[in-house]
């Protein structure tokens, strides 16, 4: 089929002609139609009342093969007034004819308004905007034109109007969503956070990082990398986001709605949360009673909270940039993993690369509810299920043909390596000896769990007097006497003006 151009119509054939200012007005032309019984009036008005007597112009069958030259000469007529101007001289012809509209001159014709064609609509994260209306008008059926709603908005609704969950069923969301295959993660820090996020990329889930509104045009474009190192490969392996099942998108502060996912991770450092932007959305993932999983090294005064007999008033100005930011935080809905993988972002490389130092494991602590856990188990299983192929056939055994077998392998070394680095493990048991003590503590929150009586410098391990400067040498590692200094180091408390009150007791939510 031939291009028609600015043409279009039969019998009755349309053009878009020209109209005055049309050479800095991308939008002024109007569309004119040579309708059979409007066309005496069309030529009178464009100066050619020749046209109604002559045999060449008379009728449609006579002009359809002259179109080119009819509307050459109506165009030489609306050149010289404005779409608008045109408009008004041939309605009252009842010559049909309609101006080209730019969106602006749409969004401020008052007509357009006054008949609901366009239509002005309140939205809560994204503010007021224009749709269009309802073009079906009834007198006794009104449209109301309303927004869509948010991600997961209606869930509670849904739960207890339609399928009947008591409160307690549903809380914080987290209960149904558990049900779902697919889990909506938001991860507070694209630096540290992509570390995170890449694994649960590899398990399938969608994921969404916060950072700076240039990171994230960035991460959006090109995706994000992370350079690991696996034992037996020579090099770095890179992990690219874009050839992983998940979904990633990032977006900064002010763009994101925390109600919209089933998870919110902090992996922010500490005075992060106090910026412009950052603050502001903290506020409202408190206000969305989203379940946090903070990968933090001071843990959240929410999840110290939730350990009975601690006084979190005496730490309160540890906090940085101040405790304020933790202010409506639900303490169930709060939980630590210790941030133990050391990761940075290399200097030669842009913001969207990351690389892994000392692979290890994330390891969380339970929420105080069964829901949000469950939320935890079920990314632990996809994370441990998943596997990355580089595609590369490296590492196979000399002699051996390189292809898919080989690749497997190199996808199950990967695997081990992510399993070190990113793996989840909430509910593991700790590493105990008879008496109730860690062997060796760890993280802050291990201690915390074990009940130790007194905490100092929160976010650091539990030193022993050992690691001060002294007359006396440390005892060899595994002998009785480094035994013995242990259990006495364990029982006196290091002096601090940072140490934490601690009453006793145990955290039965941490596991």
């Amino acid at each position: 089929m031939p291009r028609a151009g600015n043409s279009s119509g039969g019998g009755h054939p349309g053009w878009v002609v020209k109209c005055k200012g049309w050479e800095t007005d991308p939008d002024a032309y109007i569309y004119v139609i040579t309708q059979a019984q409007a066309f005496p009036a069309l030529a009178k008005a464009c100066g050619h009342a020749d046209w109604v007597e002559s045999p060449d112009f008379s009728t449609p069958e006579a002009r359809l093969p002259r179109l080119d030259h009819v509307f050459a000469e109506i165009e030489k007529w609306t050149m010289t007034l404005t779409k608008l101007e045109v408009m008004d001289v041939l309605n009252p012809l009842n010559v049909p004819c309609g101006p080209v509209l730019s969106m602006k001159e749409l969004a401020e014709e008052p007509s357009l308004r006054e008949t609901g064609t366009v239509v002005e609509v309140d939205h809560p994260t994204r503010g007021k905007y224009l749709t269009v209306g309802n073009p079906i008008k009834l007198s006794d059926s009104p449209a109301e034109v309303r927004r869509s709603p948010l991600l997961g908005e209606h869930t509670e609704d849904v739960l207890r109007n339609v399928l009947g969950f008591s409160e307690a069923e549903g809380r914080g969301r987290a209960q149904p969503r558990c049900d779902l295959a697919m889990a909506r993660i938001l991860i507070l820090g694209a630096s540290y956070g992509s570390l995170f996020g890449t694994k649960l990329l590899m398990a399938g889930q969608t994921v969404a990082l916060v950072c700076t509104r240039s990171t994230a045009e960035l991460i959006d474009r090109d995706g994000t990398i992370v350079k690991f190192t696996v034992k037996g490969r020579t090099g770095l392996l890179d992990v690219p986001s874009r050839k992983l099942p998940g979904q990633l998108s990032a977006s900064a502060p002010d763009d994101v709605d925390p109600a919209a996912f089933d998870l919110v991770v902090l992996g922010m450092q500490e005075a992060q949360y106090g910026a412009p932007g950052v603050r502001e959305l903290m506020a409202r993932v408190a206000r969305a009673r989203t379940p946090c999983l903070a990968i933090m090294n001071m843990p959240p005064l929410p999840y110290l909270r939730r350990i009975p007999g601690l006084d979190t008033r005496a730490v309160e100005g540890l906090f940085i940039p101040n405790p304020g930011v933790w202010e409506g935080f639900d303490p169930d809905l709060v939980t630590l993993a210790s941030p133990d993988p050391q990761a940075f972002r290399p200097p030669d490389q842009a913001k969207n690369v990351l690389q892994v130092g000392l692979p290890t494991n994330f390891k969380a602590a339970r929420f105080a509810g069964d829901a949000p856990t469950q939320l935890l188990r079920q990314l632990e299983t996809g994370i441990e299920e998943a596997r990355f192929d580089p595609g590369d056939g490296a590492d196979g055994d000399p002699g051996q043909a390189q292809g898919p077998r080989l690749a497997v392998r190199a996808a199950r070394q990967v695997a081990d390596a992510d399993h070190r680095q990113l793996s989840l493990h909430p509910g593991r048991p700790h590493d105990l000896d008879p008496g109730g003590r860690a062997r060796r503590p760890r993280s802050l929150a291990r201690d915390l769990r074990l009940g130790r009586h007194a905490v100092h410098r929160p976010g650091r391990r539990l030193r022993g007097p050992w690691s001060r400067s002294t007359s006396t040498p440390r005892p060899p590692r595994g002998s009785a006497s480094h035994r013995r200094r242990r259990v006495r180091c364990s029982e006196a408390p290091r002096r601090s003006s940072a140490s934490i009150a601690w009453s006793g007791g145990s955290l039965p939510s941490v596991g």
